[in-house]
């Protein structure tokens, strides 16, 4: 049984990447404990979502798969009714988490992680840009007149002792 992943799976493993990432940023005692409310949602929807799956494979191999012999009407209509409770579990935890995700305390976390996020690329490019201008002092060219330079040379070397002959 070969499966693919399902958006809701991606958003999950989104969600858990989001909660981990955020828990370094979050300043106050509010904002903590708003992101541990908030992870403790996502294992369990990630647990749920795992289940899921798992009663799901089981439900293919009743139907389709290595137990098809051993199929009951009641075991599937069990397997089937405890995946429809399942799934409506994990559509009422990510509505719960969407509505936590608009709370200004995890609006601040996430604002919080941007700005670190963009001050670490800011400082990158700076650093960049120190080096490049470290190598154009150290070697006098700039970074335009570089290639211009390696251009010529390799013209000289081939074309210029033929064209001087």
């Amino acid at each position: 049984f070969q499966r693919s992943v399902t958006a809701e799976e991606e958003s999950g493993s989104v969600r858990s990447t989001l909660a981990s990432a955020l828990a370094s940023v979050a300043t106050s005692e509010k904002d903590r404990a708003a992101l541990k409310s908030y992870q403790a949602m996502v294992r369990s929807l990630d647990r749920n979502q795992a289940q899921l799956e798992a009663t799901r494979a089981e439900i293919y191999d009743y139907t389709f798969g290595e137990k098809r012999g051993q199929r009951t009407t009641e075991k599937l209509a069990a397997l089937r009714q405890a995946a429809d409770k399942l799934n409506k579990q994990i559509t009422a935890a990510d509505k719960r988490l969407l509505d936590l995700e608009s709370t200004a305390p995890l609006k601040r976390v996430l604002e919080n992680a941007r700005k670190q996020e963009a001050t670490k690329t800011r400082n990158k490019l700076i650093e960049q840009r120190q080096a490049a201008r470290h190598r154009q002092n150290r070697t006098g060219l700039s970074c335009t007149e570089s290639p211009v330079l390696v251009k010529r040379l390799i013209f000289t070397l081939f074309w210029g002792t033929a064209g001087a002959g």
